[in-house]
């Protein structure tokens, strides 16, 4: 094998192993918007910024550009 082949592979592993790491990160951030998992356990601020880290809208707080 050259060695492009070998950064080839290397950046297609890094790249799987990047992707699986994007899933477990978005299922944690999840559980904050979860009444029966931990979206009691946190406040409305918190839950909005897991929304919008999940490229949604914030629904229980003002915008941090609104804020006062």
């Amino acid at each position: 094998m050259s060695d492009i082949e070998h950064e080839l592979i290397a950046t297609q592993w890094d790249l799987k192993v990047a992707k699986d790491r994007i899933k477990r990160l978005e299922a944690f951030v999840n559980r904050f918007l979860d009444p029966e998992d931990l979206g009691y356990a946190v406040n409305k601020c918190l839950r909005d910024d897991a929304r919008e880290a999940l490229g949604r809208s914030r629904v229980e707080s003002p915008s941090k550009e609104n804020k006062p």
